[in-house]
């Protein structure tokens, strides 16, 4: 599978719960690189700390690039948020 080099590319130091739910969620999800898992635990807990009732969000597939948050958690122009670049090159 080819890289997408359009993609944000951000620094992450999970908690140890964090860290414990990403591998068990591989172990649960093996079909799946670690990132698309990452981004399955992003995108399932926002619709389920937004919603009551929670709506699954549309994640069929292996392909990341075609997975949705559900309408209502979308941006109105369908991009992703500038990210401030100290954020995600920032080191220590």
């Amino acid at each position: 599978m080819a890289r997408n080099s359009s993609r944000y590319r951000c620094e992450w130091q999970p908690g140890r719960a964090a860290l414990e739910a990403v591998e068990i969620a591989e172990r649960l999800h093996p079909h799946l690189g670690r990132q698309a898992v990452i981004d399955k635990l992003v995108l399932v807990g926002l619709s389920a700390l937004q919603h009551r009732p929670w709506v699954p969000p549309a994640l069929f597939g292996n392909d990341r690039d075609t997975w949705r948050l559900p309408p209502d958690l979308r941006l109105a122009d369908e991009s992703v948020p500038e990210i401030d670049p100290q954020i995600t090159t920032k080191r220590g």
